[in-house]
């Protein structure tokens, strides 16, 4: 048998053996599964709607953000539905697709920009600027879509700010 060290079980606090290779991979040491679970219960699992079928599901907060549905099938229904092309979240939060003309898939398109285009019959101007009303980035319905100049858009976030600061915050409205 090689080398072990001593540690101590997060949970129990019961004294564990384990190799030092594992202490270096795991930050916190666990003496069973059950140990585990009680750690995953008590520490950053959230509960989030999954985009595909709506069911809830639970995940670590840290990867919430990336992942919006609950299993891998869920994940494939979400991306065919936008023409079979890939689905995925940017930084911002917006779904975006890889556009068909770009063979290497280096390109990406906002998902809202996509449809607002569609229920115009155009696509966008220049300085033109799509809006999400309840400002749910990943709300993508046409009736939640406004489309409006960039200076507008400022201003109605900038207004939006005002109001939330007098509401919550005991600013003068």
């Amino acid at each position: 048998m090689g080398q072990t060290k001593h540690a101590v079980c997060h949970i129990c606090g019961q004294s564990i053996l384990r190799k030092p290779g594992e202490l270096r991979r795991n930050r916190h040491s666990f003496c069973s599964i059950d140990c585990y679970r009680k750690h995953q219960a008590i520490t950053g699992r959230a509960e989030r709607t999954c985009s595909s079928c709506g069911k809830p599901f639970r995940g670590f907060s840290s990867l919430l953000k990336k992942h919006e549905c609950c299993s891998r099938a869920c994940s494939s229904l979400l991306r065919r539905k936008h023409h079979g092309r890939k689905a995925f979240l940017d930084d911002q939060g917006y779904w975006c697709i890889t556009p068909k003309y770009s063979e290497d898939g280096g390109g990406r398109v906002r998902v809202h920009s996509l449809i607002a285009a569609r229920v115009l019959g155009r696509p966008l101007k220049d300085g033109e600027v799509v809006h999400h009303i309840n400002l749910e980035t990943r709300d993508n319905r046409h009736r939640n879509l406004l489309i409006c100049t960039r200076g507008y858009h400022r201003i109605i976030h900038s207004k939006m700010a005002y109001l939330y600061a007098a509401e919550h915050l005991g600013g003068a409205a």
